[in-house]
């Protein structure tokens, strides 16, 4: 019965959102679709440690890559501010039936991603999919990428 209501607040949110074009759709997903594993992660690039259970922000992650090694489908990770020098390869997936793997700013943080040696900051593994990624600034390596390069399909 909580699982069918909950459906069917989210079709109105849904619908809401759709309607007069908020862009709030990509934060309700995540947490709307049962059966996921629903754990969430942060993120901290300053005070963040890989070796830290990384759920609480008191003991969050440094790397947002340590967090999407371990995330599964209906898993939200949360980055704070700060500069994350890293490029992240995301091998896992979500589903349909279990949820999409969200990677969002903190609420209120401005998390900004820089490598300067990589084209794309999340690079996704072949067949990768139900992924939200939101939030983010990045700044890559655009400088040096020819016109060539950027009509690559």
């Amino acid at each position: 019965m909580f699982n069918s209501l909950k459906r069917a607040l989210l079709s109105l949110l849904f619908a809401f959102c759709f309607s007069t074009g908020a862009l709030c759709w990509a934060q309700l997903i995540p947490s709307a679709v049962a059966g996921g594993s629903g754990v969430v992660y942060y993120v901290r690039s300053g005070s963040g440690n890989d070796r830290n259970a990384g759920t609480s922000t008191m003991f969050p992650f440094k790397t947002i890559g340590w967090a999407a090694r371990l995330v599964n489908p209906g898993d939200i990770v949360y980055v704070m501010s700060g500069t994350y020098p890293e490029q992240v390869y995301l091998t896992r997936s979500g589903s349909a039936g279990l949820g999409y793997i969200t990677f969002q700013a903190y609420p209120g943080a401005k998390p900004l991603m820089t490598d300067y040696n990589a084209y794309a900051a999340f690079n996704f593994a072949p067949n990768e999919s139900y992924i939200i990624i939101d939030g983010f600034t990045v700044i890559g390596n655009a400088k040096s990428v020819t016109q060539a390069q950027a009509l690559v399909p």
